[in-house]
């Protein structure tokens, strides 16, 4: 296999018309179809590539076209999809009404995670996210997950500027439990 175009977080977010950042770890952003132009054919949206962050998306409204280790998936409201390191994405299309929001982890913040004491890694969890990055929700679901990017939004100063600890894990499987 040929090597991928590896995406890191500053380079996610640059075509982000406004999201919080925190140390270059953690990023909350809302997505807006807009301001993706995909008509141009531009390289970086048509050619594969792997992400060097953790990549959350609630899709709130508009659709978008992705492959994600070359099978193809159609996002739309109601969508929650998880973009691993691991992944290979392909985005194809995306409507123009495309809104909803991100939650971007760097991948040296997620090396640097440890599992609390008395917690097991579940690479079971792993591998059901791994293998079904998308989960349709109900309106319900999104509205909570809305909610709980916006709790992280006022608490994500606070998390990363402690030494790196366990950001947002608790709501991390929160989302994915919902999703």
């Amino acid at each position: 296999m040929k090597n991928l175009p590896l995406i890191e977080v500053t380079e996610l977010i640059k075509g982000i018309e406004s999201s919080d950042n925190f140390q270059d770890d953690l990023s909350i952003a809302d997505l807006n179809g807009d301001l993706i132009n995909y008509e141009e054919k531009r390289l970086e949206h048509s050619t594969p590539m792997r992400l060097n962050a953790l990549l959350m998306i609630l899709v709130q409204e508009g659709t978008a076209d992705i492959s994600v280790d070359y099978i193809p998936y159609k996002i739309e409201k109601n969508t929650f999809i998880t973009l691993m390191p691991t992944h290979i994405i392909q985005v194809s299309k995306v409507s123009k009404d495309l809104r909803g929001r991100l939650l971007i982890v760097s991948r040296s913040f997620l090396d640097g995670y440890t599992t609390p004491a008395g917690k097991k890694n579940s690479m079971v969890h792993y591998m059901q996210i791994r293998k079904n990055p998308c989960a349709a929700m109900s309106a319900e679901e999104t509205e909570h997950i809305s909610g709980q990017f916006s709790f992280l939004l006022t608490e994500a100063p606070t998390f990363v500027l402690s030494a790196r600890i366990s950001i947002s894990r608790p709501i991390i499987n929160s989302c994915r439990r919902a999703a």
